[in-house]
């Protein structure tokens, strides 16, 4: 069944404005998981807000009419009226180096007592952070030296699967360089830290990336989930497609690379655009660098390609009212206030509201 169709089978919109009717609620049985309708809700769905109702069962949506002819039962176990609130999925951080008075960078540090005070700070994000919506992120690490690298993907692993938990899940880090422009360096970012070349030579990159970030093979640290970096430095391509044959998304960023650039990152493997619109050039009619990318719909030889059947490309950006307004950008399917749903792929919006608190919430 096509994803659409069954997105809209399992959501049940609210016909003509009326209210559901009235259902028995059935007794709970002990021998099987209750059915829960949500009901009176605004559904977040890739149409927009619409306003209907939502069935869980086992901690899953589902379609409650195959459920009905499966349990031969007219009414849900227990009905939630929603008094109109939003019913969205949760956000998922991709690009969080700082929050509730936690640096994720400084968990790096060689002490005999980091360790456990990493894992005492990351329990507190991951507990605090649903509270914003988030209910995964990828901590991120600003560039550093590479024992603490190491260190780090050691202590800020992947949290394990636990749908019962109600905190918010780590699943992986996010290495925002050191293989950036020293030209566009982000505030934050220790100068001294960045590495503007991998090597010159294709066969030495591998040796660069376990040389600074550690092995990136099976039976070490897990692998970072995402790598930023500059795709006009030498030897970044070959880094792309090293990263990604170890299972690295790899996004690009704090760049001066032309468009030309971008396209042949693109064509190695990278699959996303770090902070769009920040710490790269702004955009030019004859040039418009990693922006150009939106535009994209497949390349190929360096040409725009409708038919290519390459990955899309996912963005993060900034909406802090100084390079872009969270009101003038549309991404995910909410229309909240905070996001909105719509013509830009984007991984992960920083929503200007919760700033304070550094959450960049993702796509999801």
């Amino acid at each position: 069944m096509p994803p659409e169709l069954a997105w809209e089978r399992c959501v049940r919109p609210r016909q003509g404005g009326a209210e559901p009717r009235a259902l028995r609620a059935s007794a709970p049985r002990p021998d099987r998981a209750l059915l829960v309708q949500f009901h009176n809700a605004q559904l977040a769905t890739p149409k927009g807000l619409v306003a209907g109702e939502l069935w869980i069962q086992h901690g899953k949506i589902v379609d409650p009419e195959s459920r009905f002819w499966q349990r031969n039962l007219s009414a849900a176990d227990r009905r939630i009226d929603c008094g109109g609130m939003i019913i969205a999925p949760g956000f998922i951080d991709l690009h969080l180096q700082q929050a509730f008075g936690v640096d994720f960078t400084s968990l790096g540090a060689e002490s005999a007592d980091a360790a456990a005070e990493a894992e005492k700070a990351i329990q507190h994000v991951c507990e605090a952070l649903p509270a914003y919506g988030v209910t995964s992120f990828c901590p991120t690490i600003r560039p550093t030296d590479p024992s603490s690298y190491l260190r780090l993907r050691t202590r800020l692993r992947p949290s394990a699967s636990d749908s019962a938990s109600a905190a918010a899940a780590v699943v992986g880090l996010h290495l925002d360089g050191p293989f950036l422009s020293q030209d566009h360096v982000a505030s934050g970012h220790d100068p001294t830290r960045i590495l503007p070349s991998l090597s010159p030579r294709s066969s030495d990159v591998s040796d660069v990336l376990t040389a600074v970030y550690g092995s990136l093979d099976a039976g070490g640290p897990p692998p970072p989930a995402i790598v930023t970096l500059a795709p006009e430095i030498p030897g970044s391509l070959q880094a792309v497609r090293t990263l990604r044959a170890a299972g690295v998304v790899v996004g690009l960023g704090r760049t001066a690379a032309n468009l030309a650039e971008c396209q042949r990152a693109v064509q190695a493997g990278a699959t996303m655009v770090t902070s769009l619109l920040d710490s790269m050039p702004p955009f030019h009619h004859r040039d418009p660098g990693p922006m150009g990318l939106l535009a994209r719909d497949g390349v190929a030889d360096g040409v725009a390609n409708a038919d290519s059947e390459e990955e899309a490309i996912f963005y993060s950006m900034v909406l802090d009212r100084s390079r872009s307004h969270r009101n003038s950008v549309r991404c995910g399917a909410v229309q909240c206030g905070v996001m909105w749903c719509g013509a830009v792929r984007c991984g992960a919006v920083r929503c200007g509201a919760v700033r304070c608190s550094a959450v960049q919430c993702g796509a999801v």
